[in-house]
């Protein structure tokens, strides 16, 4: 476990504000991210953009770029995400439109859910950097399975038939080489 920074010390009430205001009532899950991120500036990594992953109009998107050294076995406790079961009227209403939302197929919930946190920003690698680690039913961290330099992506493997049957519509930079 990575000792080099204390967890912060935000009240769950501050949380739920930011989470509230920009991802309920705005739907600008973005923001919520940056004013979170302000709470903790040892993190260890840091919302960027990138235009890899876009299609032919090289869209900017998000990505998560290492702020320090990470080493094997590290666990990122401070990159986390939740997840939100969605009613099948709320999963239609963020279908419709360009919104900036993360929804994912739960095979263990049989329903869409709305990914949240910043873990959402990881970027999908089939020789990725980093796993997804259980921190219960709903919220998930990392740990670290390659060494990640300073400046580096952070990324995750999403699964095997993610991007079409055995991944063969993967764009990351495995798959590129």
């Amino acid at each position: 476990m990575n000792v080099d920074h204390r967890r912060p010390r935000v009240a769950n009430g501050k949380i739920l504000d930011v989470i509230q205001r920009h991802v309920l009532e705005r739907a600008r899950p973005s923001d919520a991210v940056a004013e979170m991120l302000a709470y903790m500036p040892n993190a260890g990594y840091e919302v960027g953009d990138t235009r890899r992953y876009g299609n032919t109009g090289r869209k900017v998107e998000a990505c998560l770029i290492a702020t320090r050294d990470w080493h094997i076995g590290d666990e990122m406790r401070l990159l986390t995400g939740m997840i939100a079961c969605l009613d099948p009227k709320d999963d239609a209403e963020l279908k419709k439109g360009n919104r900036d939302f993360s929804v994912m197929w739960s095979t263990r919930k049989n329903c869409s859910c709305l990914f949240l946190g910043p873990a959402r920003f990881a970027n999908h690698d089939c020789v990725s950097n980093c796993k997804f680690i259980s921190l219960g039913q709903n919220s998930i961290s990392f740990k670290v399975i390659r060494e990640i330099k300073c400046g580096e992506e952070i990324t995750v493997y999403y699964g095997k038939h993610y991007f079409g049957e055995n991944n063969c519509e993967c764009r990351c930079v495995t798959c590129e080489k």
